[in-house]
């Protein structure tokens, strides 16, 4: 066959190609299978015409129709050319001396894994159709998918202690304005929790003014030192909130 700038290419075989358009159309044309084009497949408009469709070119846009479908768009114009990209899948079939040459533009399996959102690969090879894939020799690594399931272990710059007796340890944080407020007209609560035992006790406010969280902490203090008698609360951990422990009257 002679192409445009006049050089010839000897064509090894024939028969048909099939074009999976992206607009859903099937088109089946006869077609010569030239090894010196290498990856780059052509199609004239005088081969669309003479299988029965209008080839229409619009603002850099390629369309078709014939006598039983509506006008489709089926490719657009590359930048600075006079060619056409169709835009589809190509499943091609050509026959040469009485051997079946077939060639399939299909992408590897780990490409379409990432399109559909890391899909796993056998909910994948169910989804799509076996010519658009194709398998990998090993099995495909994602990045993506290897990071998200890892769990990072926290590494502590000193090892954790706990208290080995009550009271030794308290922790305590306020917690509020809290809405609504509450029917007796407290809008915050303060939390005191026994490091050893994991005992929380909770104490309603109506403000988070010094001398009233001063004033519940006494009551909590005198309370726990009582029923534990003679242990005594021996440290004491907050947020050193300026409102509620970082002031001088606390």
């Amino acid at each position: 066959m002679k192409i445009a700038n006049g050089t010839k290419c000897l064509g090894t075989g024939s028969g048909s190609i099939h074009f999976h358009l992206k607009c859903g159309l099937l088109l089946t044309l006869k077609a010569l299978y030239v090894p010196d084009f290498g990856a780059v497949s052509l199609i004239s408009v005088d081969a669309l015409n003479n299988s029965g469709y209008e080839v229409i070119f619009r603002s850099g846009t390629c369309s078709l129709k014939s006598t039983s479908i509506e006008e489709q768009y089926i490719g657009q114009r590359q930048v600075g050319s006079r060619t056409f990209t169709l835009l589809g899948t190509v499943l091609a079939e050509a026959q040469a001396n009485s051997a079946i040459l077939t060639t399939k533009v299909a992408e590897d399996i780990d490409t379409w894994h990432r399109r559909f959102a890391h899909l796993n690969l056998a909910d994948l090879r169910l989804l799509l159709p076996q010519e658009v894939y194709k398998e990998q020799n090993k099995k495909p690594t994602c990045l993506v998918c290897a990071t998200a399931k890892a769990k990072q272990q926290f590494q502590r710059t000193t090892p954790s202690t706990r208290a080995k007796k009550p009271l030794e340890l308290i922790h305590s944080d306020l917690c509020g304005p809290i809405s609504p407020i509450s029917p007796s007209g407290c809008r915050y609560y303060i939390l005191y929790i026994d490091d050893y035992s994991r005992l929380s006790w909770v104490y309603f406010l109506r403000t988070k003014t010094s001398a009233e969280i001063c004033g519940v902490f006494r009551e909590f203090k005198s309370m726990v030192e009582l029923k534990l008698q003679p242990l005594r609360i021996t440290r004491f951990r907050t947020d050193n909130g300026k409102g509620e422990y970082d002031n001088s009257e606390f």
